[in-house]
């Protein structure tokens, strides 16, 4: 409607942007701000959580374009937010700390990092548990040398570093995908998806007919 009214693309999506940033950002400080005036032993994954908001939103307009109505869209990114957070963060967790799973463990956590939830919630579990990580990599180590080690170094891109750089590039992948959705690269998509088809109109009006 507001670009039927003459509003821009690129003032639509720039103010959604911003707003929608800028509205994430207000509980993402709140929660940084209790991590360090309790001393909760949380030192590094602040970066993350901070960054959080410049990663799911992009991610979350590029996504949108996948859903022809609001109502399914909102449900399965909330049941795949959840699940990635909360149950694939765990999941890889205990995988990553048991010496016969650290393997799987290791791949899970890289490929989950394609969802900004995962990444936030893998940089916490490491902020709280990289004692746990580091001692039962350097005791399988002793059997099996070629064990990788889980440093303590929070900004190495096994770490927490590597859940910064997946927050960057889901800014970056989401932004490019808005805009070429935007440009039209994709319409091809849309022509030939499945339920995203135009649909006839049996008896359309004079003035509608001519407008096509």
């Amino acid at each position: 409607m507001q670009i039927v009214s003459g509003m821009s693309l690129f003032a639509y999506w720039v103010s959604n942007l911003v707003f929608d940033i800028m509205k994430s950002m207000l509980p993402c400080a709140c929660v940084v701000a209790v991590l360090f005036i309790f001393e909760m032993g949380y030192d590094n994954c602040w970066a993350t959580i901070i960054l959080f908001p410049f990663g799911v939103v992009p991610f979350a307009y590029m996504c949108s374009n996948m859903f022809n109505e609001e109502s399914t869209a909102s449900t399965t990114m909330l049941f795949l937010n959840l699940v990635a957070g909360a149950i694939g963060g765990m999941a890889s967790f205990i995988l990553r700390l048991i010496p016969d799973t650290f393997e799987i463990g290791d791949m899970v956590a890289i490929y989950l990092k394609v969802l900004p939830t995962y990444a936030i919630s893998n940089s916490i579990i490491y902020d709280a548990s990289k004692e746990a990580f580091n001692n039962s990599r350097k005791f399988n180590h002793k059997e099996n040398p070629d064990t990788p080690h889980i440093t303590l170094e929070p900004w190495e891109n096994n770490n927490i570093g590597g859940d910064i750089i997946a927050m960057g590039l889901h800014f970056g992948v989401g932004l490019l995908v808005v805009i070429l959705v935007e440009l039209g690269a994709f319409s091809w998509v849309k022509m030939y998806g499945c339920g995203s088809r135009p649909k006839p109109v049996a008896d359309p009006d004079d003035d509608v007919v001519a407008e096509e």
